[in-house]
């Protein structure tokens, strides 16, 4: 296996969403793609990143190795199979500065194929020398895009290789345009995450928003930007293929919302059947995205039901 490559995630200000950026590219990167993935939290000032994933109080922290009082290896904690984290916990200025964090890293590059490290606000020198690439988040604003252009600055400065994130993009008309951003910055925006309620819910919750709605406007975003990253093809996501194929039987796949609104609403004894039929083929899709469930089990279950809602259909109509 050949070394991996080591990521550092900066932003100028605070409130970019840089950390549960990290938390949610770090598991499409892991889960979707299946790569050996380890997200560090190397906000010194403000580490935040267990609590993206339910784990607020680590007892064993970056700090503990930065300040030799452990190995490395021993701040690991593994999320999943193919997903690793190391949390952070606060330094003093004193320390922090003294921290060598890329010296740390070098002995875990052999066993992930990325490494994301989470960073403190403005320019973290400490971080830009651990990193062979830079991920800049900004949000659409004039505020924003202009503090950012000292962090590429000082990247370019360090000759590392650069992509700008353009994250929490609401599509409103005060927002700056993508073509904006990147005639101020001289820089092309790599990635457009939008604004997605969900996001906020899965942070909330401990778990990524691909947990939680893997099919959410967010979700697919940092699908497409793992996919980008690792140089893979992002293929049609199931929910996508099954929505087509649903479409020629003439049945609509419904939302998580639709589903509970129908089942409230409705008292057909065929609809009631559809409802049932068709809130399993959304778990089913879920779980199947997820890995959870074999993909001959998968394609299996998704021919049963959707010959069962084909004859509902027919039954129906006469």
């Amino acid at each position: 296996m050949l070394e991996g490559k080591v990521v550092g995630v900066v932003s100028s200000k605070g409130g970019a969403g840089k950390t549960v950026f990290v938390a949610n590219l770090a598991f499409a990167m892991s889960s979707v793609f299946g790569r050996r993935i380890l997200a560090v939290d190397g906000n010194l000032e403000a580490p935040n990143l267990g609590l993206c994933f339910n784990l607020p109080h680590p007892p064993l922290t970056l700090r503990d190795a930065l300040e030799d009082k452990i190995p490395i290896e021993e701040a690991i904690y593994q999320l999943n199979e193919k997903m690793d984290l190391i949390l952070g916990y606060l330094m003093n200025e004193a320390t922090s500065r003294k921290a060598k964090l890329g010296e740390k890293i070098q002995f875990l590059l052999k066993k992930y194929d990325f490494i994301l490290i989470d960073s403190c606000t403005g320019v973290d020198e400490d971080v830009m020398k651990a990193s062979d690439e830079l991920l800049v988040i900004t949000e659409p604003d004039r505020l924003s895009v202009t503090t950012v252009y000292k962090l590429i600055k000082a990247a370019r400065e360090n000759e590392l290789k650069i992509r700008v994130i353009l994250n929490k993009v609401r599509g409103s008309k005060g927002e700056l345009e993508k073509s904006a951003v990147e005639a101020t910055l001289a820089q092309p925006v790599a990635s457009v995450i939008p604004y997605d309620p969900r996001v906020i819910e899965a942070v909330n919750k401990g778990v990524s928003v691909l947990q939680l709605s893997p099919n959410s406007p967010a979700s697919k975003s940092y699908k497409k930007l793992a996919a980008d990253l690792l140089g893979e093809e992002l293929r049609e996501g199931i929910i996508e293929k099954t929505s087509k194929a649903l479409k020629k039987l003439k049945i609509k796949a419904p939302s998580e919302e639709e589903v509970e609104i129908r089942v409230e609403v409705g008292s057909d004894e065929i609809l009631a059947k559809k409802k049932v039929i068709e809130t399993a083929l959304n778990r089913l899709f879920e779980y199947y995205e997820r890995g959870l469930i074999l993909e001959d089990v998968y394609k299996d279950l998704k021919r049963k039901y959707l010959e069962e809602l084909e004859q509902l259909d027919s039954q129906a109509q006469r």
